[in-house]
């Protein structure tokens, strides 16, 4: 009898739930990136929701001016924002688990949903910077009060 062959589908959606499972983050304290950032899962849910929206609005095949012209969300979101494509696709898809707040600003600016900064998806202190060191560059940029 031969052995029974795994599920692809089983794998892929085991794989799935392993990404994008809260894993808490491994701080480093060697100070990379920007002072603050967002969660990435917060980010990919809103811009996910985004994306559906845009493949409403924007069918796939419809004919403009003469020709088809589509383009995904995910390049509109690059071109408005001048992000990388795959850094967006990427940021999408929830691959980061942080993702610094200037790109995420850029994004949400881009997708006219800037607001969700405020109520939705939370800007924190940058994992890889040691707490002193983030509190001393707020303090140095007016952030905090001595």
């Amino acid at each position: 009898m031969l052995p029974k062959r795994p599920n692809p589908r089983e794998r892929a959606a085991r794989i799935h739930r392993a990404r994008t499972e809260y894993h808490p983050p491994k701080t480093n304290y060697n100070g990379q990136g920007e002072a603050e950032v967002v969660p990435g899962f917060q980010l990919a849910k809103a811009l996910q929701k985004f994306c559906r929206e845009w493949l409403v609005d924007h069918p796939y095949g419809v004919e403009r001016m003469g020709g088809i012209n589509h383009v995904g969300p995910v390049g509109a979101l690059a071109a408005e924002s001048g992000l990388h494509i795959r850094r967006v696709g990427g940021i999408c898809n929830g691959e980061f688990p942080f993702v610094p707040l200037s790109q995420a600003d850029l994004l949400l600016l881009a997708a006219n949903m800037q607001h969700l900064l405020v109520t939705e998806i939370q800007v924190v202190p940058n994992p890889n910077w040691s707490p002193e060191k983030w509190i001393a560059y707020m303090q140095s940029h007016g952030c905090m009060d001595d």
